[in-house]
């Protein structure tokens, strides 16, 4: 499978996509809440600052030239004092995460991080290997992709993990949108309790144009945007709102994720 596990040090932006969704036949379809809304920008929230964290991270570690024998996964963490980012494998029987190496943020809003090497090998029977599996089990059932992908394992409050699989950029200047998956999956990482489609193939597109006050896409297999269109809006340079086109409705998704529902269509 071409799952990148060492992000590269750009952050992963989408491009525009123009596409139409769908009506369910015979229903009115209502607007999301403002509740609903907000819901999908900490997600989208979440998943940008998981991005974010794991490419500084890995610059930093592979800068000390680690023993690559012992990397396989990287797994990044949000505590009370910062982000932590485990690099290691996961046992054959799926009953520990083998953490080789650790970066932990210096301060909590710090860009830069220290690199710990763990030996002996820690062996996580807790967060780490929950989320190990969860991200072992997203990507066997999503088969192996014709490209990289990025994967994020993000913990729920209610329970469970959203794992996110999503086409990493190999081009610099060129920015791949679609194709990504969303799963949530249980708290002990071993079942799949839902997997949503988030758009559909893959499109290589290049930056917005010079000038642009905002960029603009279609949604195809939704009614509202999606925790990646907003990791989108948060990730593209330059920054820039972002027009969000559903079959029924009209967004827009502000530089800080925020997004606002502007009437039907």
């Amino acid at each position: 499978m071409i799952f990148d596990e060492v992000p590269h040090s750009s952050p992963i932006v989408f491009s525009l996509m123009f596409v139409v969704a769908l009506p369910l036949l015979g229903q009115a379809i209502e607007p999301p809440s403002p509740q609903q809304l907000s819901a999908i920008t900490a997600r989208g929230r979440q998943l940008a600052g998981y991005d974010a964290v794991a490419w500084r991270a890995t610059d930093v570690l592979m800068a000390t030239n680690p023993d690559s024998s012992l990397l396989g996964r990287y797994i990044a963490r949000q505590t009370v004092t910062g982000w932590r980012v485990a690099f290691g494998r996961l046992a054959a029987d799926l009953s520990a995460f083998r953490i080789a190496y650790e970066a932990s943020q210096k301060t909590s809003t710090s860009r830069a991080f220290d690199i710990h090497a763990r030996r002996p090998l820690v062996s996580d029977t807790g967060y780490y290997l929950h989320a190990a599996r969860a991200l072992n089990l997203a990507e066997r059932d999503f088969g192996a992709p014709s490209r990289r992908f990025n994967a994020a394992a993000i913990p729920i409050k209610t329970g469970g993990w959203w794992v996110y699989l999503l086409p990493a950029q190999d081009r610099e200047g060129v920015f791949p949108h679609g194709g990504d998956v969303r799963y949530r999956i249980s708290a002990d990482g071993l079942r799949i309790e839902e997997k949503r489609q988030l758009h559909n193939g893959v499109l290589e597109m290049g930056p917005p144009p010079k000038g642009a006050e905002n960029g603009m896409h279609t949604v195809l297999l939704d009614s509202a945007p999606t925790d990646t269109d907003v990791f989108y809006v948060l990730t593209r340079l330059p920054q820039l709102p972002e027009l969000v086109v559903t079959k029924p409705f009209l967004f827009l998704v502000t530089i800080d994720g925020s997004i606002s529902y502007l009437g039907r269509r």
